[in-house]
């Protein structure tokens, strides 16, 4: 399951394919995460998972469409 930074499941928008879901977490992934949301006239936002805890771990960025 994935969420944004409040806590929110935006799993089914990804799988909907209403959300494009871009992985990983160095620079050139957010790089290419805002290029991509320009293109589209929109912002992407960090994503992330939870771990066993339930505490949210980062896991790239979505973009909206």
């Amino acid at each position: 399951m994935y969420y944004n930074e409040e806590g929110k499941d935006i799993t089914k928008q990804i799988l909907n394919n209403r959300t494009i879901l871009i992985e990983g977490d160095d620079l050139e992934t957010r790089n290419l995460a805002n290029q991509k949301a320009r293109e589209m006239k929109t912002s992407s936002y960090e994503v992330f998972t939870k771990n066993d805890k339930g505490r949210l771990n980062f896991f790239g960025y979505g973009i909206p469409k």
